[in-house]
């Protein structure tokens, strides 16, 4: 009977089905299915921009960057993936440090994918910040001592992303001998600036004083 006769249909290399692979003549003498053809396989490309780098407005951690969309056959909407996926937004607020976002077109015709990187490079350029650096400290040394201890109240350091390293020549409560001590404070961000605070501090004797004209 003409419900009997059954079509295949297969696609030589390079091309993918489109619709059933199999149809069958009806008792009306029509086709089931919908129309079948062959379609060529599309290898997928994308193509992202070159590397982004930016520096941090002053005083802040994180900064708005804009991605340049990458060029792509594929639809951007229907088979073009971000990790992160916030990536198809193509903006983003961007913290100090390098990030990369990961492409991927996909091809509804065939099992190909294609991927590229975008990476975005936020430099911190801002030195950290050294408030209430200490005024020039006079200390007077009673007869009876060899070293005078000498206090004072430390600086206020601080960094837009992250103070790394501080070095300080002396603490606070240190004992020290007569003469001119010079204080050093140096502070490091974690991108390498570097700020200072420097001040003096003199131990002059009690009959020192008493001897001044």
């Amino acid at each position: 009977t003409s419900g009997a006769l059954r079509v295949q249909f297969s696609c030589r290399a390079g091309y993918v089905l489109v619709g059933s692979n199999t149809i069958v003549c009806l008792d009306n003498g029509s086709w089931s299915g919908q129309t079948t053809h062959c379609q060529a396989q599309i290898r997928p490309y994308i193509n992202c921009p070159t590397p982004l780098r930016v520096n941090l407005p002053l005083g802040q951690n994180s900064t708005f960057v804009k991605i340049i969309k990458p060029r792509s056959n594929m639809d951007w909407d229907k088979h073009i993936t971000s990790v992160p996926g916030w990536g198809k937004q193509l903006q983003a607020l961007f913290q100090f440090g390098t990030t990369t976002v990961q492409f991927t077109a996909s091809s509804p015709t065939s099992p190909y994918i294609a991927r590229c990187n975008v990476s975005v490079y936020v430099r911190d350029a801002e030195k950290p910040q050294i408030k209430y650096c200490p005024d020039d400290i006079e200390v007077i040394q009673l007869p009876h001592q060899k070293k005078t201890p000498v206090t004072w109240a430390e600086p206020l350091i601080t960094d837009n992303v992250h103070v790394a390293h501080v070095f300080q020549s002396e603490k606070p409560g240190v004992f020290l001998r007569k003469g001119l001590h010079v204080i050093n404070y140096i502070a490091a961000d974690s991108s390498g600036n570097i700020a200072s605070c420097q001040f003096t501090i003199t131990v002059t004797g009690a009959n020192e004083i008493e001897n001044e004209p």
